[in-house]
C-alpha cells in the first residue's frame, strides 16, 4: 500500500476516534496480528498473490464500518462466507468481504477484484470495482463514493470525509 493511503486511513482512524457521534457512521477497527491471520488461512489458500492487497490492508485495519460500506472484521469473516452462495463454486473462487448499503461485496481469488452484487435476486456477475487497494482508495475513502451511495449530500461519511479534507468537493466530478 501506498504511504499517502496509509495515511489518509490513520487521519480517518484518528479524527473517528476524537468525536464520539461518528460512531454512528464511522468505525475503522485496529489491524491484525499474524496470528489472527492463520485462524482464516484457510479461505484464500492457493489465492495469496491474487487476494494480497485484501491481506496487506488487514494488517493495518481489520474491519470497518463506514457510512453505507461495511468490510467484515476479519476475525468473523467466516461467518458471512454464505453471502455469496449463489455463486457457482462460490467457496473456492470467492471471498466475501462486507457489504455496500445490504448487498454483499466479495473479491474474486482468481483475478482479485471486488465485486459489488447489487441486483436483486443476485446473478454471479456482479459489478467488478477493480482491485482492492484502488477500491478502497476511489469507493470508500474518495470521491467515487458518491457513485455509488445515493443521497451523498445526506451521508455523514461522505461530509465527514469532505469537511475533514479527506475529499475535496472538487474531486467528485474528477
Amino acid at each position: 500500500m501506498n504511504v499517502e493511503f496509509i495515511k489518509k486511513i490513520s487521519l480517518a482512524k484518528n479524527l473517528l476516534r476524537e468525536d464520539s457521534s461518528s460512531l454512528t457512521f464511522g468505525i475503522i477497527e485496529d489491524g491484525i496480528t499474524e496470528d489472527m491471520l492463520s485462524q482464516n488461512k484457510e479461505l484464500f489458500t492457493d489465492s495469496d498473490k491474487k487476494i494480497g492487497q485484501y491481506i496487506d490492508f488487514m494488517k493495518e485495519v481489520s474491519g470497518f464500518s463506514l457510512g453505507s460500506i461495511v468490510l467484515f472484521d476479519f476475525c468473523h469473516i467466516r461467518d458471512f462466507q454464505y453471502l455469496l452462495d449463489f455463486i457457482p463454486d462460490w467457496k473456492s473462487k470467492w471471498l466475501c468481504i462486507g457489504k455496500i448499503m445490504s448487498e454483499p461485496i466479495g473479491i474474486n481469488k482468481e483475478d482479485g477484484n471486488v465485486y459489488w452484487f447489487s441486483e436483486i435476486p443476485y446473478n454471479d456477475e456482479g459489478m467488478n470495482l477493480g482491485e482492492f487497494i484502488p477500491f478502497m482508495e476511489k469507493y470508500v475513502f474518495g470521491h467515487k463514493y458518491s457513485e455509488i451511495i445515493p443521497w451523498v449530500d445526506e451521508d455523514e461519511w461522505y461530509q465527514f470525509m469532505i469537511r475533514n479534507r479527506l475529499i475535496y468537493e472538487g474531486d467528485i466530478n474528477g
